[in-house]
């Protein structure tokens, strides 16, 4: 807000953020990165002018950021990223099978469908505000309910599986044309959510050089 302003350019308390926002203070220092952007903090959320500025370069700031740090187990921003978690979630589950007509052989049981589970359906997924964000970042860490997920344009990853998920052939949308043309096409975007794909439209239309027109954006 604007009024509170002029105390954050002085320095804004750790202990008054919202605990997703202390979370990724934290992530982020682990990184050793220097720099954390977040929206509702770095844009004035009151202010019709900051607004309309800092939309027009948002895109900038997804593409050339080093991650993109997902709540994705979260519902808002007071449950975090971290909490108790089961340990099990991230020990591979072995059997070795003794089958009468075969060899021995050490068998690995897990859940093949591991990233639309923990990823793909969680409420954040479904939101417009975050299709930019996944499609432009580099690459996503995130921080389900067990475990952590990562993605970038090369793999799919998390804990139990930290060099890839095993038989995944998919990787993080992007905004090449296949996954423009495979991937995104799968959003619903009502005409309340404009605003958050307009960043994406423009790309895609620098891009690909191509002419695009969103319904009231200009």
């Amino acid at each position: 807000m604007r009024e509170n302003l002029p105390a954050f350019q002085e320095g804004i308390e750790y202990s008054k953020l919202p605990k997703t926002f202390q979370d990724a203070v934290q992530i982020t220092r682990g990184l050793l990165i220097r720099y954390l952007w977040i929206d509702s903090l770095c844009i004035i959320q009151d202010s019709e002018t900051d607004w309309i500025q800092e939309a027009a370069t948002i895109a900038d700031v997804y593409r050339h950021s080093w991650c993109n740090i997902a709540a994705t187990k979260a519902k808002d921003g007071r449950d975090g990223c971290f909490g108790r978690r089961d340990i099990r979630s991230v020990i591979p589950c072995s059997v070795m099978a003794n089958w009468q007509y075969a060899p021995k052989q050490l068998l690995q049981l897990w859940d093949t469908k591991i990233w639309r589970s923990n990823i793909d359906a969680r409420l954040l997924s479904s939101r417009a505000w975050v299709l930019q964000e996944v499609l432009l970042a580099p690459r996503i860490l995130h921080y389900d309910k067990d475990q952590v997920f990562w993605e970038c344009l090369e793999l799919r990853a998390c804990e139990l599986f930290p060099n890839g998920i095993p038989n995944n052939t998919s990787q993080k949308i992007s905004l090449d044309a296949y996954s423009i043309r495979n991937d995104v096409t799968y959003f619903k975007v009502p005409q309340s959510t404009v605003p958050a794909i307009s960043p994406v439209a423009k790309s895609c239309r620098r891009l690909f050089k191509v002419q695009s027109h969103i319904p009231g954006q200009r």
